[in-house]
């Protein structure tokens, strides 16, 4: 899957209410970012639907792919516990996290939302052996849904266009995320 275009063509006539509305959307990556950087699950799990998506492209790799399993990735609910059991993995092992969001574009169309955000990720370990940090810089690209009258993503993609440091310090140890973690079915 290439990652999409841009989807803006042409320069928008911009009314209070439309950037209010932009904002919104722009509050649940907000709302992602600083929910890890305090490790604060409860407040990580409201930025998505019941089922999302979580699609991952490396460096390293060429395509995208599921952080879940195929198996958990249609089961209903299943995929949320999979993130949720990634982020607990990656925030128990580091002892600080830091993002920087920028260069936001955004669609909505009633309903339903696209973003698009550049992002600078800096995992920091004190007392790991190689290395106390692993930055990681790329995009998400995000679809989102409204339910109940608030913006959740349905769909995450994680695009990472480079990185420096240690990436054991995110995944322990291996280059791939752990099985137990792609086949997590609950939220714990």
């Amino acid at each position: 899957m290439k990652p999409a275009q841009p989807r803006f063509q042409k320069t928008r006539a911009y009314t209070p209410e439309s950037v209010a509305k932009r904002q919104e959307v722009i509050d649940v990556a907000i709302r992602y970012s600083s929910s890890l950087e305090n490790f604060d699950l409860e407040r990580y799990v409201t930025c998505f639907t019941d089922n999302p998506q979580f699609l991952i492209r490396d460096p390293e790799e060429n395509d995208w792919r599921n952080y879940a399993s195929p198996e958990v990735a249609n089961t209903p609910g299943a995929s949320l516990a999979v993130g949720v059991a990634q982020a607990r993995f990656t925030l128990g092992r580091i002892d600080s996290i830091h993002w920087i969001l920028s260069n936001f574009e955004v669609d909505i169309d009633g309903d339903k939302a696209w973003m698009r955000c550049n992002f600078t990720c800096t995992h920091r370990m004190d007392d790991h052996p190689s290395g106390a940090f692993c930055v990681l810089g790329g995009y998400y690209e995000d679809d989102l849904v409204r339910v109940d009258g608030e913006w959740r993503i349905a769909i995450r993609r994680t695009d990472i266009r480079w990185r420096t440091g240690d990436i054991a310090i995110v995944r322990g140890g291996g280059n791939r995320y752990s099985e137990e973690i792609m086949t997590t079915t609950e939220i714990q």
